[in-house]
């Protein structure tokens, strides 16, 4: 299917996510830190990169720019814990930087498999399944206290951020 390039200091996440994107029947390569970017996308090896935001060395959010100037047409999906800022904020900050989609930790694999075959096929992403569902669903809820604001979509609750 498709050559994907998993960017995560954590040896133990870049594993996980390389098991699940091969199982997904896709090529996967990893590397530590954003060092490696620049050359994997200038020799045209990845038609999609998964990043984490922190890390050594080069960080996400320097990596997601480098990825811009050298393939900006290819999709970028940026993955984090949030650090000592927050999850939604460092997200939405990667976001408009240029990637594609953000995903927070864990990434749950169904979604991870879900949203890289939205993007190769040129298709935008939908929202994320909400990590807070069966609390949402007790209370009736229509707030999000993890992603903003929640809809309703046929027995699944999405979340997307803060609508602008």
């Amino acid at each position: 299917m498709a050559r994907i390039l998993v960017i995560d200091d954590d040896p133990r996440v870049r594993e996980v996510l390389s098991a699940v994107l091969n199982g997904a029947g896709h090529e996967v390569s990893e590397a530590a830190d954003g060092t490696a970017i620049s050359a994997v996308l200038d020799a045209g090896a990845a038609d999609l990169v998964v990043c984490d935001l922190f890390m050594p060395e080069r960080d996400g959010i320097e990596a997601i720019r480098s990825a811009r100037q050298t393939a900006p047409t290819v999709p970028l999906v940026a993955i984090s814990g949030g650090g000592s800022v927050g999850p939604s904020s460092v997200l939405e900050m990667a976001a408009a930087l240029g990637a594609a989609a953000a995903l927070p930790k864990p990434v749950r694999a169904r979604v991870l498999v879900e949203l890289v075959s939205d993007l190769l096929a040129g298709r935008s992403p939908a929202p994320p399944p909400c990590a807070d569902a069966e609390t949402r669903a007790a209370t009736a809820a229509r707030v999000c206290p993890r992603y903003h604001v929640c809809d309703a979509a046929g027995s699944s609750a999405w979340c997307g951020p803060w609508p602008r």
